[in-house]
C-alpha cells in the first residue's frame, strides 16, 4: 500500500527510494509483530504504509537538497 501511495501521490520518488521505504516498513512491522506490542492487527497496514511513505519521502527530500547544491 505504501508503494502504491508513493506512486500515486509523489511523482518524483525513485525506485531506490521506494524500495528503501518498503524495506524500512517491513523492518518496522517485524518489530511491531515480533515484540508483540499491544496494537490491534488492523493498524498494521497503516503503520507499514506510513513508515514506507515517511522513509521514501525523507530520502527524496534529502536527495533533492543534495542535488541542488
Amino acid at each position: 500500500l505504501g508503494a502504491f501511495l508513493l506512486a500515486t501521490l509523489s511523482s518524483g520518488t525513485t525506485e531506490r527510494q521506494a524500495l528503501t521505504g518498503m524495506i524500512a516498513g517491513l523492518a518496522a512491522m517485524t518489530m511491531v509483530w515480533g515484540w508483540a506490542l499491544p496494537i490491534a492487527f488492523t493498524w498494521y497496514v497503516f503503520i507499514g504504509a506510513g513508515v514506507t511513505m515517511t522513509v521514501a519521502w525523507t530520502l527524496r527530500l534529502v536527495h533533492r537538497k543534495h542535488s541542488a547544491t
